[in-house]
């Protein structure tokens, strides 16, 4: 195997001035301990880009260590990422510059502009990120959260008079099986919304097997032509990649 340990990787050297583009950096919690295995590497080319890698336990490793360690190990020398989740990530790794999704979100907002979506951010922390980015009428949420089981319960809608009879285009980083999105077009339909989109820079393909696919409450998802789940040769109906 490639890897057994993180300190025992063996990787190759790209060429000089190489660079990479991360489609996303894994976020875990603190208490994980996770690291990549040796079967991740093998869709990876050094050369041009990493996508999301696989991972399996290891009672001896954090997943931020091996990650980062992964990577840095390559010694690119510039890396971009999409749309960093925590900015934790851009301290950790070397060389690194974020690529703020503006265009992949414009996008979707120009399909969408005879929908004149409002714009909706599912909790305060892509309130925060994306409110700087794109300034114009917005709503947000706040989640609900089992915090023994980590399950999300529900969502309340700030300000919840702005989205009746509204057309809405919600916007996050990171989609997995969509559970915060189900939630938050479940409320903002009980709130009056009419359509609901979606933007997501990092679409997982595991949003195949959440209730969030097979639901009437999003109409469409958007999300970047860098996103995991555009490496599927089969593309839902529902999913457009911008």
């Amino acid at each position: 195997s490639l890897i057994t340990q993180p300190e025992a990787a063996v990787c190759p050297a790209p060429p000089e001035n190489s660079a990479t583009s991360l489609t996303l950096i894994p976020s875990f919690d603190l208490n994980d301990t996770l690291y990549p295995s040796s079967s991740s590497l093998t869709n990876i080319d050094t050369k041009t880009s990493f996508i999301l890698l696989p991972i399996s336990t290891s009672p001896s490793c954090s997943p931020s260590k091996a990650f980062v360690f992964l990577i840095n190990s390559l010694n690119f020398s510039k890396v971009w990422v999409l749309d960093v989740h925590s900015n934790v990530s851009l301290a950790l790794l070397n060389h690194v510059d974020e690529e703020k999704p503006f265009f992949p979100i414009s996008n979707t907002l120009d399909s969408l502009k005879d929908e004149d979506p409002l714009l909706f951010y599912p909790d305060e922390g892509a309130m925060k990120r994306y409110s700087e980015i794109f300034v114009q009428p917005y709503s947000f949420g706040m989640k609900k959260r089992d915090w023994a089981t980590g399950k999300i319960e529900g969502l309340t809608i700030i300000n919840p008079e702005n989205v009746k009879d509204r057309n809405i285009l919600i916007i996050d980083d990171i989609c997995s099986r969509g559970g915060t999105f189900y939630h938050s077009a479940k409320a903002l339909k009980e709130a009056g919304a009419k359509d609901i989109y979606l933007y997501v820079s990092h679409l997982e393909d595991t949003v195949l097997k959440g209730e969030l696919i097979e639901s009437d409450l999003i109409k469409r998802i958007y999300t970047s032509g860098k996103s995991i789940y555009s490496t599927k040769k089969e593309n839902h109906e529902k999913i457009i990649l911008v």
